[in-house]
């Protein structure tokens, strides 16, 4: 039921997004080969299309379907060479922190959810190696 509810929100939230949006700025095709959290949603790895619905509202969804996430971003007009994915990584966990856009597109971040911090603290407490950081390419 508890799922039923956050689908029919994020959906509705989607439907909003996307009227209000005058144009979908652009959409990335990323292969992720590990499983992630965006927002306080998470993922399996996979082909996920990005599309950015707004200026601070980004959708990924499976290339097969299973998966349709929402997560609220700040915009930055930080030029990247390439465009690509960048995650932190604390021990197994992924939680996606930005989405580099190369030219004129500029870049999203991703708040650091309670789950990214709690991860991190952990880490902390046990005298482990804090945060890595990973990046993965993105295809048009």
């Amino acid at each position: 039921m508890k799922n039923l509810i956050a689908t029919a929100l994020v959906l509705a939230a989607a439907s909003i997004a996307s009227s209000s949006a005058s144009a979908q700025s652009g959409r990335a095709l990323a292969t992720i080969p590990f499983n992630f959290s965006a927002g306080e949603h998470t993922a399996p790895a996979g082909t996920y299309i990005l599309s950015r619905l707004n200026e601070n509202v980004i959708a990924i969804d499976a290339a097969n379907n299973n998966v349709h996430l929402m997560a609220l971003a700040s915009s930055s007009a930080a030029d990247s060479q390439r465009s690509r994915l960048v995650f932190h990584k604390y021990g197994n966990q992924y939680f996606l922190s930005e989405i580099r856009c190369s030219g004129s597109v500029g870049s999203m971040h991703l708040p650091k959810t309670k789950a990214e911090k709690l991860a991190k603290t952990q880490r902390m407490e046990a005298g482990l190696r804090v945060e890595e950081t990973v990046t993965v390419a993105l295809g048009e």
